[in-house]
């Protein structure tokens, strides 16, 4: 599913709710991400498959809660 503009930051919203939860997002390394998850957030740069089970770039986007 590829994501757009208005979806990252529906995302971002809803996802600072969850301030005593864990939160991982996984996915690939988008411009538009690193702005709505910079301060707080912790990227981790690791090797995925896409849908053509190709190897890939991808990251994990992590906040701690509580």
């Amino acid at each position: 599913h590829s994501f757009g503009d208005g979806d990252w930051r529906r995302l971002a919203e809803v996802l600072a709710g969850f301030s005593l939860a864990r939160v991982v997002v996984r996915c690939f390394d988008v411009p538009l991400a690193r702005e709505l998850f910079g301060n707080g957030w912790e990227w981790v740069e690791m090797l995925g498959r896409n849908q053509q089970r190709k190897v890939t770039p991808e990251v994990l986007i992590v906040r701690n809660g509580g």
